[in-house]
């Protein structure tokens, strides 16, 4: 008759997990709540009579207690963390906040892969007819949490709710009788749970409005830059639906907001003149919304010494070499075992991981996933390869708000490159062909020069700064863009230069042959420019270590030198 039950509850149990998933897919509200219930449910049934906390399964308030168990295969970083929960007091408290911390970082499944790879702490810690001893049951709970990877679950962990049980996970692990609730008073989070832990007697606390200052750390200052759009949407929105009633209810204290005080949210609008038009866009005027619910916010404008090492696009610069230096792994132990995106555990034992291309470190397979790939700079720049390599979430954002902006120069990172890679060489060469002609229609009417300047536009350093490049360059180089443009930008210029009675006239004659022929200096096939002087000459009459026009110079300069010496005085 027992076993009977227990095939009961097993089975009722899997039907449940197949449920909760189901739901935490759709994005059901409840969903994480029945989905921790039933994982502790599973963890609870078959659980043996000394690992109970007071009497045994029989008692009228049962008190499981399966921290021993899942103590001994933990990572140690996540004991640490479950150590600094500071609402997280006793091990049924710590158990149910593993279960919590291990779905956030979908790494279930690798736990139990783990747990049957020692049969011996099964039988130690739970009876025969226990679910995880159910070789049948257990494959299909593995195989659930295997495909609980693609969904997003965000569990709070630090409440002192999870200290002592609720009736849920014991109604559906048989140990008491009753119908199990959907949700529960346990799942509050933890900006609800951090006014129930501020002090019953501090002072009478204020009504929050939007704070008067907005502080972003450095590390997430890349990603704020997609978020902000969306962020001030919501928020607008949000005001015009909140009720002043509902607003009444809701403290501020300095313990709530963690980074210190809050700027405000309307220096995401005020950096455009245009913040009203999106306004009235998005907001109704019937909606109530007026002026004065956001000017409770000062508009701050930041200055360029205080943005703390980043650029005007709040990308740090300490992030650039990234794209000019080889990143070299340091191996999991220096990472802690942990993704450095998320914090989930990441091993041989515990998550899988990949390596990122961009920077060498370990991430998990969802913070760096097998169709995130990218050509990697520095490794395009010292090696020319040009092979795709996986790179975390972070990492290919970093790249695609850079992959157009010009920080890399050739000549300062490995100028050899030109040397060694033709398809280099072949672009310098029209990059110094192009600066010359440049000059010509620059120093032409102003129209001439304004055209030219937008048919290159944004990246006039293709012209006037020839060893600076872009990512974007470097990828147009490979595929043979960038060689079409710079060809066809210099015909435009060269057609020009032979076509305008100004520009003809700019020409130069080969004092070494005395050729009646003109030339120009971006005739770079038969052409060669002095550095010194920037007389033009004939590649075959030239003579690398001897200009005319300097040698006259030099010889110029010691007779006048010479002649000063014996000035008379008047």
């Amino acid at each position: 008759m027992m076993a009977l039950t227990n095939d009961k509850i097993k089975a009722n149990l899997c039907r449940e997990l197949k449920l909760a998933l189901k739901n935490a897919a759709l994005e059901i509200p409840e969903a994480t709540i029945t989905l921790c219930s039933v994982i502790e449910a599973i963890f609870i049934h078959g659980l043996k009579d000394p690992f109970f906390v007071k009497g045994s399964r029989y008692a009228k308030y049962p008190e499981p207690n399966f921290w021993p168990f899942l103590y001994k295969f933990t990572h140690k970083s996540i004991k640490q963390q479950i150590d600094s929960l500071n609402q997280i007091r006793t091990e049924i408290g710590k158990a149910r906040a593993w279960i919590r911390i291990v779905l956030n970082e979908n790494s279930m499944e690798h736990y139990l892969r783990l747990f049957a790879r020692d049969p011996q702490s099964f039988s130690a810690f739970y009876h025969k007819y226990a679910f995880l001893r159910d070789f049948e049951n257990y494959n299909v709970m593995t195989g659930y949490m295997k495909g609980i990877a693609n969904i997003t679950i965000d569990a709070p962990v630090n409440s002192s709710f999870l200290n002592n049980w609720t009736p849920t996970p014991l109604i559906l692990a048989g140990l008491v009788t009753g119908k199990p609730a959907r949700s529960e008073v346990e799942e509050i989070g933890e900006p609800a749970l951090n006014l129930i832990e501020l002090d019953a007697a501090a002072e009478p606390r204020s009504f929050i409005k939007p704070s008067k200052s907005l502080h972003f750390s450095k590390s997430n200052s890349l990603y704020l830059l997609c978020f902000c759009t969306h962020f001030v949407i919501f928020f607008v929105l949000a005001l015009c639906s909140v009720d002043e009633d509902e607003l009444s209810s809701v403290y501020s204290h300095p313990s709530m907001m963690e980074g210190g005080n809050v700027r405000p949210y309307t220096l995401l609008l005020s950096s455009t003149p245009e913040r009203n038009e999106i306004l009235s866009h998005i907001v109704p005027e019937a909606s109530g919304f007026t002026t004065d619910a956001y000017q409770v916010c000062d508009v701050v404008f930041i200055e360029e010494e205080d943005m703390n090492g980043e650029d005007e696009c709040g990308i740090s610069r300490e992030l650039i070499p990234l794209l000019t230096e080889i990143a070299h792994s340091a191996g999991l132990a220096e990472q802690d075992f942990r993704c450095p995106l998320c914090s989930k555990s990441i091993g041989p034992t515990f998550s899988p991981y990949r390596v990122c291309g961009l920077d060498g470190k370990y991430y998990c397979t969802n913070c760096c996933r097998k169709s995130d790939q990218s050509i990697i700079p520095s490794r395009l720049i010292h090696n020319w390869d040009s092979r795709p390599y996986p790179v975390c979430r972070g990492n290919l954002s970093f790249l695609r708000a850079v992959e157009d902006r010009p920080i890399i120069r050739l000549d300062k990172v490995n100028p050899s490159l030109y040397d060694h890679c033709p398809t280099m060489k072949k672009i310098l060469n029209l990059r110094e062909k192009l600066s010359s002609a440049a000059m010509y229609l620059l120093s032409c009417r102003q129209s001439v020069a304004e055209d030219l300047r937008l048919r290159l536009w944004p990246k006039e350093y293709l012209y006037n700064d020839i060893h600076l490049y872009s990512f974007s360059d470097f990828q147009c180089a490979l595929s043979g863009q960038l060689e079409g443009h710079l060809n066809s930008i210099i015909r435009y210029a060269v057609n020009h230069i032979f076509h305008c009675k100004l520009c003809v006239q700019k020409g130069f004659f080969c004092e070494i042959c005395s050729s009646r022929e003109v030339i120009y200096p971006f005739q770079v096939e038969t052409t060669v420019k002095c550095a010194t002087c920037f007389s033009v000459y004939h590649k075959r009459c030239y003579e690398s270590d001897h200009c005319r026009k300097c040698a006259r110079r030099e010889h110029y300069a010691e007779r006048v030198s010479s002649l000063g010496d014996h000035l008379p005085l008047e």
